[in-house]
């Protein structure tokens, strides 16, 4: 589970970073943001497993 969740964080980050480049290189919003979205979504993704986790683990 470990590795899935740091998988899920990396993916995030790579889109989040790839959105950025795209804004940054080709100007094109509708691309950018569907990456930016996509990251959130990973990043939030990997940190939602990592909280349940915890609360389990806690427990």
């Amino acid at each position: 589970m470990k590795g899935a969740r740091k998988a899920s964080s990396a993916f995030g980050f790579a889109f989040l970073t790839l959105a950025f480049f795209l804004f940054l290189f080709y100007g094109n919003v509708a691309v950018g943001v569907a990456f930016l979205v996509l990251g959130v979504v990973f990043v939030v993704n990997g940190n939602a497993h990592r909280s349940q986790t915890g609360k389990a683990a806690s427990k």
